[in-house]
């Protein structure tokens, strides 16, 4: 899908696009992807993610563009991946889920819509959620070890974890054949359905992200229990279903 730049990152984006052309005129593909193609954008707060794909990247490229790269980062929080055309390709099997989400929304400044004939099958968007989840669930588990019980430490691990896992829950839902929802409580409700795991400690944990835990809210360490089971029956039922 093909979007429209944010309307507080227009400017950034094509002004990075006019300098990184000159710079690189051989240049295959500029692609924007994330909140500057989307509802969350925040002006000198986000930063502006791209792929910037070149015939190939060395180091007489890198250094090529590193003056001008290093401004825009500096100026505006730009800061491109760099992939050789090949590279992005060989690599569509390690970066399934990231890729698939980028191809999903994205915005092409320049050159060819490189991910309009990306095909990313279901088997390396299972290999890499299960390893993404089961590395979560052990980071959970060892984290709970280093918090010493102390709630603000845990709600502040859980928040973490949470924040990785969500990305995957959108791979999860394509996998089954769903559209993934781009609002976060639509989407982790969707991943409920779907996978039959308790949603009200993920509800919980994105209030505690976006600093909406109030007074009579419960010590970290019950929310933990039970954000910990649910987590366990989401990594379940993922291994069972695919």
């Amino acid at each position: 899908m093909s979007l429209t730049p944010h309307a507080n990152a227009r400017h950034r984006l094509e002004s990075f696009r006019d300098e990184i052309s000159v710079v690189y005129p051989e240049l295959v593909s500029l692609i924007a992807y994330g909140s500057a193609v989307g509802e969350h954008f925040q002006d000198k707060v986000s930063d502006v993610n791209l792929i910037l794909v070149l015939p190939k990247v060395d180091a007489e490229v890198l250094e090529r563009g590193a003056e001008v790269l290093r401004r825009h980062w500096q100026k505006s929080r730009i800061l491109p991946v760099l992939f050789s055309e090949q590279e992005l390709r060989d690599s569509l099997d390690v970066f399934a889920v990231e890729f698939s989400d980028i191809r999903e929304r994205h915005l092409v400044l320049k050159g060819m819509d490189i991910f309009e004939s990306v095909m990313i099958p279901g088997t390396w968007l299972r290999h890499q959620c299960e390893f993404e989840l089961r590395t979560k669930m052990l980071a959970l588990r060892q984290g709970f070890l280093e918090c010493h019980g102390k709630d603000k430490e845990l709600g502040a691990l859980m928040v973490r974890v949470y924040s990785g896992v969500l990305p995957l829950g959108r791979s999860m839902l394509r996998l089954g054949g769903e559209v993934p929802p781009h609002s976060p409580i639509d989407l982790i409700e969707a991943l409920a359905r779907r996978y039959q795991f308790p949603v009200q400690p993920w509800l919980e944990v994105l209030a505690l992200k976006q600093g909406h835990r109030g007074e009579a809210a419960r010590p970290a360490a019950a929310l933990y229990r039970e954000f910990l089971g649910s987590l366990d029956a989401l990594v379940k039922r993922v291994n069972d279903a695919l």
